[in-house]
């Protein structure tokens, strides 16, 4: 797996990462496919998300509102002829990996609801939207 985790690298003058300071989530493997990663980062608000399938990475904000994760994509990375490449997304035509992603956090788990109508003409089926389960800390939203 090709995945380069860029999202570790902060302003701060403590170079120390401490690994209850970031939560991954994995998709379920479907058929073929290998599963697709996401890394959060508490203390930046950065996410890595390795997308398996197109082998790249999109990198950006996030955000927790009420029970729904938001992500926010800004670089996508990925490698080609040997080289890491590297672009700004913003502005991009919308796909999979620039438009933003909603994921309703359940248990420990996220569910999927990003609305991809905007770049596909059929709607998704509840039982098609891919759910992720967490294989680190538990991130816990700030009691109200």
């Amino acid at each position: 797996m090709f995945l380069i985790v860029v999202i570790f690298v902060s302003c701060s003058t403590n170079n120390t990462i401490r690994m209850n300071d970031i939560v991954i989530y994995r998709s379920y493997d479907i058929g073929n496919l290998k599963p697709n990663t996401l890394i959060l980062n508490k203390e930046t608000k950065m996410f890595n998300f390795y997308y398996s399938l197109i082998m790249e990475n999109v990198v950006g904000l996030w955000e927790i509102k009420g029970d729904t994760l938001l992500l926010f994509p800004q670089y996508e990375y990925y490698k080609k002829d040997m080289y890491l490449k590297m672009q700004n997304i913003k502005g991009l035509e919308p796909s999979m990996t620039t438009i933003e992603q909603k994921y309703v956090i359940r248990d420990n788990g996220l569910i999927d609801v990003t609305d991809y109508t905007k770049l596909v003409k059929f709607n998704f089926e509840q039982s098609s939207q891919p759910t992720y389960y967490k294989i680190s800390p538990i991130y816990k939203a700030p009691e109200k």
